[in-house]
């Protein structure tokens, strides 16, 4: 029996060296690293939040008011917000990626001025460890695959809206029902832009539902991004087609809508033609004239709302620990003369 207890105190005397000497063979854990893990579980306090925003270029209306909504969003939430200008340039934009990381931004918005240089951008964002997103403009990478968390619009869906309107203007004004009528579409089209072309064919596809014919619709496709661009290609048009009494014009923007509305004023054919804008850049303009003009409708897009919109999504994502949507679409709205003092922010 004693023989037994031996090897029993042996056994219990070996088990427990094995287990002092594996508490001894773990790291200690520093005040330090358990500072590091609660600095990760803890939110930070607003007055310690700065996020990000670069434009590709702060001298364009739009991204001023990109810019404006923005910052008033940061000021309702308590934070603070770095306004950087990559000037259209893709090195100036790097550098001002560099330069929010340097003051310690909590995360990134960024509109890129060539979607080439995304891929880099994103690893400047992943390499300081902060969160990045995306407006208007997806960050992918060489074959085209998303590379973050984007907010914009469903093109397609904004060229149904503009179609949609002008369909329903020119069934209530009944030319496509009057015999005397020879009723034509026009879509100002810039194809070398994907997005864009988008928008156009959305509003084609729409007006064939309601009844315009394959023919009836005529594509004025601009060779370069600009008013005089869009005024030249419209003025062919309509030199083409002496015998057409309506006109209804659409576009892939506001500007090259307008421009076709002057060249229809320039040899008076504006009283008896429609035309639909989207954006809504142009709509203070147009629609605060003494007398209304052929620019009768735009698909609204409020720079100022959809920019607050992705610094809500940022926070929400620093603060909340919510994940940021990899798509966030912001729904078009119709603005007119009639209700554009209501619905347009940007004046």
């Amino acid at each position: 029996m004693h023989k037994y207890w031996k090897i029993f105190l042996v056994m219990l005397l070996v088990v427990g060296m094995m287990a002092l000497t594996a508490a001894c063979g773990q790291k200690p854990t520093s005040q330090g690293e358990k500072k590091d893990t609660t600095a990760q579980n803890t939110p930070p306090k607003k007055e310690d939040i700065t996020l990000g925003l670069i434009v590709k270029n702060a001298q364009e209306f739009w991204f001023q008011n990109v810019i404006k909504g923005a910052e008033n969003e940061a000021d309702k939430l308590g934070i603070k917000m770095v306004s950087l200008d990559g000037r259209g340039d893709p090195s100036v934009f790097l550098n001002a990626v560099d330069q929010a990381i340097q003051q310690k931004v909590k995360g990134l918005i960024v509109v890129v001025p060539d979607q080439k240089i995304s891929p880099a951008v994103v690893e400047k964002a992943k390499q300081a460890g902060i969160p990045i997103m995306s407006q208007s403009d997806v960050l992918i990478d060489t074959s085209g695959k998303q590379l973050a968390p984007h907010l914009g619009i469903d093109d397609e869906e904004y060229g149904k809206a503009m179609g949609e309107w002008l369909a329903k203007y020119v069934q209530n004004q009944g030319w496509l029902n009057d015999p005397k009528k020879v009723v034509r579409a026009v879509a100002m089209s810039y194809e070398q832009v994907s997005v864009l072309k988008k928008r156009t064919d959305g509003a084609k596809k729409a007006l064939l539902n309601a009844g315009f014919k394959e023919d009836m619709i005529i594509n004025a496709a601009l060779k370069k991004y600009g008013m005089q661009d869009a005024y030249d290609a419209m003025a062919a048009v309509i030199t083409a087609h002496p015998e057409v009494t309506n006109w209804v014009v659409f576009g892939f923007n506001d500007e090259s809508v307008v421009a076709a509305v002057r060249a229809l004023e320039a040899v008076k054919k504006d009283k008896d033609a429609v035309a639909c804008g989207l954006d809504g850049s142009h709509a203070k303009d147009e629609f605060s004239k003494s007398e209304p003009t052929a620019f009768k409708a735009t698909v609204y897009l409020s720079a100022q709302d959809y920019s607050a919109k992705s610094v809500q999504l940022m926070y929400d994502n620093i603060v909340n620990k919510k994940e940021i949507p990899w798509v966030t679409n912001w729904p078009p709205t119709i603005a007119t003369r009639d209700n554009w003092q209501q619905v347009v922010k940007e004046k």
